[in-house]
């Protein structure tokens, strides 16, 4: 979720800060406990929106328990998705597609591979831009 120096550089500590307060945040939102007010986002308790990352972050985490999803998509979507996902380290194909009557797909995915796909679905989000992704 944040970045990483360059070889041999040290992460100021205004970086160091805030990847800690995002860390407490995430921690905080995903076992459901108050976040302390110096994390980036501290969620209200009426709902409203945390930050997107601490969600992503929360999301990440809840699917570290997944020991299997199933997926069903429409069968280009599904293309579309495993594509960008297939060069991504924890991603394994999934070795039946069933196509549904509808132009859809049903497959069943890791818990690995999940994860994955989360993190290839956001590294889109936050570049495609006004591009169609």
């Amino acid at each position: 979720m944040a970045t990483s120096p360059t070889s041999g550089e040290q992460p100021s500590q205004e970086e160091t800060g805030w990847a800690q307060a995002l860390k407490r945040a995430v921690e905080a939102a995903y076992h459901g406990t108050p976040a302390d007010h110096s994390s980036p986002t501290v969620q209200d308790p009426i709902g409203k929106p945390q930050d997107p990352e601490v969600e992503h972050g929360v999301l990440l985490l809840r699917a570290v328990g997944v020991a299997s999803a199933e997926v069903v998509a429409h069968r280009h979507t599904w293309e579309w998705l495993a594509a960008r996902a297939a060069d991504h380290d924890h991603f394994r194909t999934p070795p039946a597609v069933d196509d549904l009557p509808d132009g859809s797909i049903r497959t069943t995915v890791s818990g690995r591979s999940l994860i994955a796909l989360l993190i290839v679905l956001w590294e889109i989000r936050e570049t495609a831009g006004l591009n169609g992704d």
